[in-house]
């Protein structure tokens, strides 16, 4: 268990630091406007990519756990049906990609619409046999997959030492992972499972029931992370995509951070040994723990965004600052918002987690809708200012969900933080006393 604690962590901070450099060099290097044309070149590739494997990946690490001697098969035919899905993904983005890509030139589109042909099934394609590891509870491995990827995106990013340009830096990139890594992700997988490649009926159609679900739930979590990038495409410009995915790279890294708990608190709650009653006091415990860190935080790093934005990404990004910090706030607020989802899933409630997510983004199409067709002259600080607010009636429904299905959330409830934060304290004060002992020592 400590050992893929280990793991998990050491794949959770390779990523945000990677994420990190890779904006910073990517903000040096090309500015606010082709900053923006890069993100536009990539967010449908990338978008539909998720919905294009169709919720393959959950089926797949559960019936992978389930029937490990049948893993070659299992993984060889959804890398089919992810094959077919892609297709049809490819032909939905190149339906929506005139849309959105509205004040690019024509040469720029077509450039777009090759990267989607290429890229959206390779991605897809490249992450089939991680998840197949991840079934075997090889997290090792499995992070490998992930780190890969964003080092192939960054080198593909530096290219713009050469040529800053964002139609360079797509197609780098599309030759990197063809070039290395759909060759690592087939040897590694191939060299751990020898066996013979094939297809299974009898485990596809059942694969497909699951997957059909899970899609179902996981589709408006995909979309409504992404609706508001949609929004600022389609009714401003490329140049405000670049200010706004700037500012929203901030608050991401730290939401990343917040996400990583439903590792460990999903597993804890489902346990056997843990009754109703403990289910409720522990899921209390961890939401309240989350709400207090999640909004310390978020105002700790509100204080230093105009310090933060110019010295990483430069002067350039000035103007990302204001939604920034309101990015901030949310994804502190959103922090939240994942803990009651994570709370509900351990708890073997996923009917409400499926019903907050459809009603989240529900609220999000229509306060960012409302919002950009009543302000004359959008910008970026005013999405994300409708993304602030339209986050607090879903925070309001999670509660409602926990109020009803969960706890009472009352006075009491709340009183007990201060209990919380005696028994984390209790938790730390060993560790306080080994480093101050080790200062004293030193001294």
């Amino acid at each position: 268990m400590l050992r893929h604690i280990w793991y998990t962590a050491i794949g959770y901070g390779g990523q945000i630091v990677l994420s990190l450099m890779t904006g910073v060099i990517a903000a040096r290097l090309l500015g606010p406007d082709a900053r923006g044309e890069l993100a536009a070149l990539l967010l449908l590739p990338l978008t539909l990519q998720f919905l294009a494997m169709a919720g393959f990946p959950q089926a797949q690490v559960v019936f992978v756990a389930r029937h490990p001697k049948q893993a070659v098969v299992i993984t060889s035919s959804l890398f089919l049906m992810t094959l077919l899905t892609s297709f049809i993904a490819v032909v939905v983005g190149l339906i929506l990609l005139p849309w959105l890509l509205v004040d690019m030139s024509v040469a720029h589109k077509w450039h777009a619409a090759l990267l989607l042909a290429i890229l959206l099934p390779v991605l897809t394609v490249y992450g089939i046999p991680s998840n197949t590891f991840i079934g075997l509870k090889k997290y090792g491995v499995f992070h490998s997959y992930r780190l890969l990827a964003l080092i192939l995106y960054m080198l593909a990013v530096l290219s713009a030492f050469w040529i800053p340009d964002a139609v360079v830096i797509g197609w780098v990139y599309a030759g990197l992972v063809v070039a290395i890594g759909l060759p690592f992700s087939y040897i590694l997988f191939r060299r751990a499972f020898p066996g013979e490649l094939g297809w299974k009926s009898s485990l596809v159609k059942p694969m497909l029931r699951f997957a059909r679900v899970t899609l179902l739930s996981q589709f408006p979590q995909i979309m409504g992370q992404r609706i508001d990038q949609f929004i600022v495409l389609a009714a401003l410009n490329t140049t405000a995509l670049g200010y706004y995915t700037i500012a929203l790279s901030i608050g991401q890294m730290f939401q990343s951070l917040q996400q990583s708990a439903g590792t460990f608190l999903i597993p804890y709650l489902a346990s056997s040994d843990v009754d109703g009653r403990h289910q409720a006091y522990t899921f209390g415990w961890m939401l309240r723990l989350t709400i207090l860190t999640s909004l310390c935080g978020a105002l700790v790093l509100l204080a230093l965004i105009p310090w933060l934005v110019p010295l990483l990404f430069g002067e350039s990004f000035l103007p990302s600052v204001g939604a920034a910090q309101l990015l901030m706030v949310m994804c502190g607020l959103v922090g939240i918002h994942l803990a009651f989802m994570d709370g509900f899933r351990g708890c073997d409630l996923p009917k409400l987690t499926v019903r907050s997510e459809y009603v989240s983004f529900a609220i999000r199409c229509v306060f960012l809708l409302v919002g950009v067709w009543g302000i004359e002259n959008p910008e970026p600080s005013h999405i994300a200012l409708i993304m602030l607010v339209a986050t607090l009636p879903t925070l309001a429904y999670d509660a409602y969900l926990y109020h009803h299905h969960v706890e009472p959330l009352n006075v009491a409830w709340l009183k007990r933080t201060t209990v919380d934060m005696y028994l984390v304290w209790q938790k730390l004060q060993p560790f306080v006393l080994r480093i101050k002992m080790k200062c004293l020592n030193k001294a």
